[in-house]
């Protein structure tokens, strides 16, 4: 009788250094976030290829992006890691340290101007955690294991994550204390959007003010930037309230209408129930949100 080939299955290392690549982009990236060299993470991922048959990423100058093959085996990646993750729970047995790393993104207007005044506290009653905040406007994946927790202006649509509506915030029209005081009787200069985030929402709320009545005094990009030329006395920006009450120099100008109303939601992978340090940093920025809703809206 014919003995059946055995049908090759993938190295669970080879999938764990692709899963770094994804994450990261990059070869020389992967290999430092493994302690390896760029050509042990090429290797790795040269054998799953071969064992798949599929052709995983395009390369271009450095950079690897997903095949629509290698987007499929990510997921599928994903849920090998997670499954991995829960049989060493489960070996392991129950425990409540709150130990260990918690990767988790906001955009720049609430990781840099909300989270980082408000993250001693947390880190002071649990130091054991290791907490990795990512400042990106990008949608970091929850399900590839990119971040732990996201902080997202709106609701995740049809993923497998744990969601939490925490506040509205909302945004006003800001000056400089003395740009106000001389600009009383004059038209208003306006702090706009540049170009390439035009299309945003807080870029069409401040053109719908600024209308045909005023003008722009210049245009940026950032918050950061509109901020910085707002207490300058260029003008007057948009600005969140939150943002806005840190800096007594800013006082809040009546140009008409409503304030912008976005809202904050706070995500999570599923592991949040049952891994401690992911529940108590859940729990730790929802209560940190809530406290301070009187300077959000």
């Amino acid at each position: 009788m014919a003995v059946k080939k055995r049908t090759a299955y993938p190295d669970w290392e080879d999938v764990h250094f692709f899963l770094e690549l994804v994450r990261l982009g990059s070869l020389s990236a992967a290999a430092r976030a493994l302690g390896v060299t760029h050509a042990t993470v090429g290797r790795r991922l040269a054998s799953l290829e071969t064992v798949l048959r599929v052709q995983l990423f395009d390369r271009h100058d450095g950079r690897f992006t997903l095949t629509a093959a290698g987007e499929r085996a990510a997921a599928a990646a994903a849920a090998m890691s997670d499954g991995a993750q829960s049989i060493r729970r489960l070996a392991a047995g129950p425990s409540d340290a709150v130990i260990g790393k918690v990767r988790l993104t906001a955009t720049e207007i609430f990781g840099s101007y909300f989270l980082m005044s408000r993250m001693r506290e947390l880190m002071e009653k649990n130091p054991g955690l290791e907490i990795e905040v990512v400042i990106s406007s990008r949608n970091l994946s929850l399900a590839r294991r990119d971040v732990d927790l996201a902080i997202r202006h709106s609701r995740p649509e049809g993923a497998n994550v744990i969601t939490r509506k925490i506040a509205d915030y909302a945004s006003y029209f800001y000056a400089d204390r003395h740009y106000v005081e001389t600009h009383r009787d004059g038209p208003l200069d306006f702090i706009g959007f540049a170009d390439d985030v035009a299309h945003v929402e807080a870029a069409e709320h401040c053109a719908r003010a600024v209308g045909n009545t005023h003008r722009y005094s210049l245009k940026v990009n950032t918050l950061f930037a509109r901020l910085a030329a707002a207490r300058g006395g260029l003008g007057v920006g948009l600005i969140p309230k939150f943002v806005a009450h840190q800096y007594p120099d800013l006082v809040a100008v009546d140009v008409g209408g409503e304030p912008l109303i976005r809202e904050l939601w706070l995500v999570a992978h599923p592991d949040v129930r049952g891994v401690a340090r992911l529940r108590v940093t859940f729990d730790y920025i929802a209560n940190a949100v809530v406290g301070a809703r009187h300077i959000l809206m």
